[in-house]
């Protein structure tokens, strides 16, 4: 898929996980800075993150530029089996995307979006779910601007 000024979006092999390990340390970094008792940091040493990688069961999708890796998103289709309070309910959960911040504010996430929403589509979903921490505004902001609303809250109490 291309959009924006020459960008190219398509859908991750996995001889793509050395990339994708590389783009979700940019994002890791703002989350373990944010709440280290919950997110760890990355070491040098990505083949962790490439195992997890392809131990996936979703698609992930990584924005290129002449080449160059700019972004990527790891989306899930889920079924739900209807159920006494719920009906059968078919949707996707975009659980990861991120920009490189060189290239952010140029169209990149907003093509990244555009494209997993169309995977949905094509997957026979209704809906696109995703979930953003309460700190991360910034990622707030830009998915209501690609047209998401709040449609629940989660909440914690912590417990020591």
């Amino acid at each position: 898929m291309t959009g924006v000024h020459g960008v190219i979006i398509r859908e991750a092999t996995p001889a793509d996980v050395h990339i994708l390990a590389q783009l979700n340390r940019e994002v890791q970094q703002i989350h373990v800075e944010a709440h280290p008792h919950v997110f760890k940091q990355l070491t040098n040493d990505l083949s962790v993150v490439e195992a997890w990688i392809l131990d996936r069961e979703g698609t992930f999708f990584i924005s290129e530029l002449d080449g160059l890796p700019m972004g990527y998103a790891y989306v899930e289709v889920i079924d739900r089996p209807e159920n006494p309070f719920t009906f059968a309910w078919r949707f996707m959960v975009i659980d990861q995307i991120a920009v490189s911040p060189l290239y952010q504010g140029r169209g990149v996430g907003r093509e990244l979006v555009a494209r997993c929403v169309a995977f949905a589509s094509a997957s026979g979903a209704k809906q696109v779910l995703l979930n953003t921490w309460d700190f991360n505004h910034q990622a707030q902001a830009f998915f209501r601007r690609c047209g998401f609303e709040t449609v629940r809250y989660q909440m914690q109490l912590m417990i020591e």
